[in-house]
């Protein structure tokens, strides 16, 4: 049986986050229809960087574009946020280890934080779409 070759990590996330700005009303209401911009660096090969404008109408993402400015900035491991955007981690854990730095008011954060708790559907059917079944699968399918 021959094997895909996995997905890069951070290529994944940023496509995600990519799709994410299609769902601008969704992540609207998730996010208490409050501004919010996040400049999310993804440390990993290749490293990416995902700005994230909530607070433009309609939202905007840009991968490794030009923007330098947010209200929030986040660094993190790739395979780190894999494991929060699917639910296998804690962003409080991975936040108080500092696998995941951030900087920005609590106030912001606070707005942001929210997406990673609906992430896991989300993030779960996007792999699937891209064709990361080894991803998708949970120990349900087994049961």
């Amino acid at each position: 049986m021959t094997q895909k070759a996995p997905q890069q990590t951070t290529i994944a996330i940023a496509s995600f986050f990519k799709r994410l700005e299609t769902l601008g009303p969704v992540v609207g209401i998730i996010m208490s229809e409050k501004p919010v911009s996040a400049l999310i660096t993804l440390r990993g090969r290749p490293e990416k960087k995902v700005m994230m404008d909530f607070s433009a109408r309609p939202p905007r993402v840009a991968i490794d574009g030009e923007d330098r400015t947010g209200h929030i900035f986040m660094t993190i491991d790739g395979n780190v946020l894999h494991g929060v955007l699917l639910g296998r981690k804690d962003s409080g854990v991975a936040l108080g280890r500092r696998e995941m730095i951030v900087r920005g008011s609590a106030h912001h954060l606070s707005r942001f934080i929210p997406l990673f708790d609906f992430s896991p559907v989300l993030y779960r059917q996007h792999l699937s779409d891209i064709g990361s079944m080894e991803e998708t699968m949970t120990e349900q399918v087994f049961k």
